[in-house]
């Protein structure tokens, strides 16, 4: 019986540490998509934008689990020196790639602190206060924001799309009629002014 009860701890202790890495990464991946879920199902994300992060947050722990396992395991000795090359690999890609990621980034500050909603009519001012452009949000992606101009008929004249990273540069004068919305950390605070009322 001892001998068993050793031969068990031996066991654990050899397939604890991997067992206790995938029940982890697994709860990960299930925390990751409920918080995906609930900012989709309050409007601060689209469908779309939350099944790219879905996807991507899936790699990212899935990767980091498999070089764990594979260090653990003793597979490969050079695991992390693996893992560091390819780290640096991207560190150079980011860099030849900065204009993408800037819109990317500008498009989940967007989401977040939500100067603007789909249905805004929004106008982008230039630094002496003149009119840039003006249309109606159509659309939001990782890479752009749609904005639709209409002539005084209501006949769509143009679909204008707009880097996200260049809506952080310029000023921006928002029309709307409907509820303000608050940034999705700040909380629900109905006694707070609003910027956009008149």
């Amino acid at each position: 019986m001892k001998q068993t009860v050793i031969d068990l701890l031996t066991e654990l202790r050899t397939w604890g540490a991997p067992v206790l890495a995938v029940v982890f990464a697994l709860s990960l991946l299930r925390v990751k998509n409920r918080l995906l879920r609930k900012l989709e199902q309050h409007g601060h994300l689209r469908a779309s934008m939350a099944g790219r992060f879905r996807v991507i947050g899936r790699w990212i722990v899935l990767a980091t689990l498999l070089l764990f396992l594979l260090q653990y395991l003793g597979v490969s000795d050079h695991v992390w020196a693996f893992a560091t090359t390819a780290l640096a690999a991207v560190a150079v890609g980011v860099v030849a790639i900065w204009s993408i990621l800037s819109n990317a980034l500008a498009a989940l500050l967007i989401l977040v602190y939500r100067p603007f909603r789909i249905g805004d009519e929004i106008e982008l001012l230039e630094p002496a206060a003149t009119v840039g452009v003006r249309g109606r949000v159509s659309d939001m992606n990782l890479m752009f924001t749609a904005l639709s101009q209409k002539d005084e008929a209501g006949d769509t004249l143009a679909l204008v799309h707009v880097p996200n990273n260049l809506i952080f540069q310029k000023l921006i004068r928002v029309y709307s009629t409907a509820e303000p919305l608050t940034p999705f950390f700040a909380g629900k605070q109905s006694d707070r002014p609003s910027p956009r009322d008149d």
